[in-house]
């Protein structure tokens, strides 16, 4: 699996994890709340 594709799996599992309930600490939460604003902001063509 590409490096992007692998960190991509990672970020949607704290997000899933975090949808469960499950404390995933700030780091976590950071990494998540990043993953989403740069998705929003550059949306794929």
């Amino acid at each position: 699996m590409p490096t992007g594709d692998q960190l991509d799996a990672i970020i949607k599992t704290f997000a899933h994890l975090e949808g469960q309930g499950v404390d995933i600490g700030d780091d976590g939460r950071e990494l998540v709340a990043h993953s989403k604003w740069v998705k929003e902001s550059f949306v794929k063509k």
